[in-house]
């Protein structure tokens, strides 16, 4: 169970400020002192620390009880033997939003290196000023809610160029929507001798994010982009845009769904490598699913797991390669043995 530095504010609602335990995995709790998580503090989760000495020795909660006196000596006593320590920069590799939070400090999550993924609940939130300034890893939001109801994705977004990934989550865990994010770049270019300075924007990533209205995504004006995006983007962020969408298809029109499978179907062999690169098991079932690859792009995939020593994946693709030969149907290839 992590501990907590934490204050009070004006609405009777705990405001963190730090958290230490031993795991890289922070789980933060829904209430702290008896009161609602609703705010990270500036600088909450980075290395630099930003509080006063009289929050730091008087408001400490273990989970989310108030520490008492003794407990707070144990505390200590555990940082100084460092058997605890704080939950913050580079240790850090995913985070757990409460459900109430509302407001992300300042460079809450400033220089942490190693975080990839963070969890948010079901309300709005309101990140503040370059909030996860310098998370070069963070790649992956997960929001518990519906894909259809508002949320503080787009302010988010807004601090992110990078690519990012977004899954929509249900009570259960389940994915119910998906969608990638391209990065995008801004530049300032000189115009003439007067000193006038104009913005350019290269990237589909930065039209992605715009596809908001009242807080809520809206996926087919994303949809619509990836025609125009064909043009632009590099092959590898085309397959992932497209796969996320047939793979989760919230909203997809008959159309959309066309010009994705099109896309991702002609550019099979740069996705393979990409899913073996990662290990993904399940996107792997999602193509046997599909029943869309042919012999040759089966044959690579399989000699291109081989070489990877992806074993959990060879071992799977053996096994449908197995089950192919003794269907005997003429909808279904017959392959020589893999050598």
């Amino acid at each position: 169970m992590d501990w907590h530095w934490y204050r009070q504010n004006e609405k009777n609602e705990a405001v963190l400020l730090r958290v230490f335990g031993t795991c890289p995995e922070v789980f933060l709790p829904e209430r702290i002192g008896g009161m609602p998580v609703t705010e990270l503090s500036r600088y909450c989760f980075s290395e630099k620390e930003s509080y006063t000495g009289e929050e730091k020795f008087l408001l400490i909660a273990k989970g989310d009880a108030p520490a008492e006196q003794e407990e707070k000596a144990l505390f200590y006593e555990l940082l100084w033997k460092g058997e605890i320590c704080a939950l913050a920069g580079d240790f850090i590799t995913s985070v757990f939003f409460p459900g109430k939070l509302k407001k992300i400090g300042d460079l809450a999550f400033y220089q942490c290196h190693h975080l990839e993924s963070i969890f948010l609940g079901s309300g709005e939130i309101l990140p503040g000023s370059d909030a996860f300034m310098n998370c070069l890893k963070l790649k992956k939001f997960f929001l518990y809610t519906s894909p259809g109801r508002p949320t503080g994705l787009r302010q988010i977004l807004a601090q992110r160029s990078m690519e990012t990934e977004v899954y929509f989550l249900s009570e259960k865990e389940m994915v119910t929507a998906a969608v990638l994010f391209p990065e995008y770049s801004e530049r300032y270019d000189l115009i003439g001798p007067a000193h006038i300075f104009e913005l350019n924007i290269e990237g589909e990533g930065f039209r992605a994010r715009q596809c908001f209205e009242n807080g809520v995504f809206l996926f087919s004006f994303y949809d619509r982009i990836f025609p125009q995006a064909c043009d632009t983007e590099e092959e590898i962020t085309l397959c992932k845009m497209a796969m996320l969408r047939l793979r989760y298809p919230f909203l997809l029109t008959a159309k959309a769904e066309e010009d994705y499978r099109s896309y991702l179907f002609s550019h099979l062999d740069c996705l393979f490598q990409e899913m073996i690169r990662e290990r993904d098991l399940e996107l792997l079932r999602f193509f046997e699913e599909q029943e869309a690859v042919d012999e040759k792009q089966f044959e690579r995939c399989l000699e291109t797991a081989v070489e990877a020593q992806w074993i959990e994946g060879v071992r799977l693709l053996l096994s449908w390669k197995e089950e192919w030969r003794k269907e005997k149907k003429e909808d279904f290839y017959e392959f020589e043995e893999f050598s």
